[in-house]
């Protein structure tokens, strides 16, 4: 996302953050308070981290300077015309149960689904997703993530507190309606990582794609309340997954 409201959807499930300028970034991290991350924003960084586009753990404004510079030196070295005077500054979110990956898309032959699996950097690596057609209930949801390998992290692995895994589903099933309502022209959302708590989660980083025009022509939703949907719970559909957004990734 280039922007906090550029999907409303979204703004509810984020950290508290504001877009700046660098000359703005002190003043702004004084007023949500440290410790702060720091993002530069620009429609050329889909994959920030990759790009040195990302700082995290920021407790002063002397250290939100030096990143903001280090930043851009290390965006110019990836990709100079992708450097921009443009920031997100958030405050730090808390170390979470467990990161997960959301993504709902539309299929041109399956309508609307969502993919829950494993987020942040075990996305690669271990393959861990389920897909559900859409529309689907809250308890299908937490069917799926009852089904993710990191569903033990989420059951209090270790003596560390329980998600309440029916509030979770609940919280991504109301993203998955807001997505069905605006399906004609978001073509698709992706989430990671979603940081997952005991009773809620948090929007961490998140790449809004808009369906190109004509887009209505798409599969449309054919069920409009809730209802069971088609679950898949294997490694080959996390990889077809995989295959099917980095076509649409920018390069």
């Amino acid at each position: 996302m280039d922007d906090p409201d550029d999907a409303t959807a979204l703004t509810c499930y984020g950290p508290q953050g504001r877009v700046a300028t660098a000359e703005q970034l002190g003043d702004i991290a004084r007023e949500i308070g440290f410790p702060v991350a720091l993002k530069m924003m620009s429609p050329l960084l889909a994959h920030k981290t990759e790009a040195g586009a990302v700082a995290l753990n920021l407790n002063d404004d002397a250290e939100v300077s030096k990143a903001a510079v280090q930043m851009r030196a290390d965006v110019t070295a990836h990709k100079p015309a992708a450097v921009l005077d443009r920031f997100l500054i958030e405050t730090m979110s808390p170390l979470p149960l467990a990161e997960l990956i959301v993504t709902l898309r539309s299929d041109p032959q399956f309508g609307a689904a969502l993919v829950l699996g494993s987020g942040g950097a075990l996305v690669e690596l271990v393959g861990d997703a389920v897909t559900l057609l859409l529309p689907s209930t809250a308890d299908d949801i937490e069917k799926a993530l009852q089904s993710l390998r990191v569903a033990r992290l989420l059951g209090g692995f270790r003596g560390r507190p329980k998600a309440e895994l029916s509030k979770i589903a609940a919280e991504i099933h109301t993203l998955c309606w807001a997505y069905l309502q605006d399906w004609a022209t978001i073509a698709e959302i992706e989430i990671n990582p979603l940081f997952v708590y005991s009773d809620h989660v948090c929007a961490v980083d998140a790449l809004v794609h808009c369906a190109a025009p004509g887009g209505r022509n798409r599969k449309k939703p054919q069920q409009q309340q809730g209802c069971p949907g088609t679950l898949r719970s294997t490694r080959e559909s996390h990889e077809e997954n995989k295959q099917h957004l980095s076509q649409r990734q920018p390069s």
